[in-house]
């Protein structure tokens, strides 16, 4: 049986995508990050959002939980990997704000007033209940992938994906020595409800930056007094 290989990454940082390359590409048992059917199904029937939370604690020996959550001290297994997918905290923070996901929000915020106001996180995250803002939450997922072991881990960034997926690719196999399926298939079509936006849209978004152009000088600076600057250092990411 191939080694198992458990992928982590907050929302919004090209997670979907990636299981997509993996798929196509890698012989590789990929532990599952997010629930079954039948537990959405009776989430929709029921209205209970904390039937997800309540699936991934009784789960977590099976999956090692949500895809999204804060990594956990790895469990002692030799045949689990892992991968983790960090994207630029700038333009993750608009992704973050246009999909602002369990805020409740009875209106949505201006950016700046978003990136100014506490943070409230769902169970399954394994994270504090209430942050100071979104930006700590940026900090706090991406710090605990630092803490998986080196020669079981590797930790990627949404651009490479972008940039390269033939060479991402090749460095997960070379690393846990996973066997490669010839020749090389990407996976075009957008994994979100956009289905006009093609890999060469979110290329052209993300490696051309385009999306400084929405960040204002006010929601930079209240980014910058948030942003842990080691994780910023560490992931190859500069300050604007």
């Amino acid at each position: 049986m191939p080694d198992k290989l458990k992928l982590y990454g907050e929302r919004h940082t090209n997670t979907n995508y990636l299981s997509k390359l993996i798929e196509l590409n890698i012989a590789c048992e990929m532990l599952p990050g997010t629930v079954p059917r039948y537990v959405r199904t009776m989430e929709n029937l029921l209205g209970r959002q904390w039937l997800r939370d309540a699936y991934f604690r009784a789960t977590w020996s099976r999956n090692l939980g949500w895809k999204h959550s804060v990594v956990k001290t790895a469990p002692a297994d030799s045949s689990i990997n892992f991968i983790t997918l960090t994207k630029n905290p700038y333009s993750w923070l608009l992704s973050l704000h246009r999909r602002p996901y369990h805020q409740n929000y009875t209106k949505a915020p201006e950016m700046e007033e978003f990136l100014a106001s506490p943070w409230r996180t769902v169970g399954r995250e394994n994270a504090s209940t209430l942050l100071a803002n979104p930006i700590e939450l940026w900090n706090q997922k991406n710090h605990s992938y630092l803490g998986l072991p080196d020669h079981r881990s590797l930790n990627l960034t949404s651009e490479s994906t972008l940039i390269d997926p033939v060479a991402v690719i090749e460095k997960i196999a070379a690393k846990f020595s996973y066997d490669i399926a010839r020749p090389f298939q990407n996976y075009e079509r957008s994994t979100k409800k956009h289905a006009d936006r093609d890999g060469d849209y979110y290329r052209d978004y993300y490696l051309n930056e385009r999306w400084r152009e929405e960040l204002s000088s006010e929601a930079i600076d209240l980014i910058n007094t948030t942003l842990d600057r080691e994780l910023m250092d560490y992931f190859g990411y500069e300050l604007l």
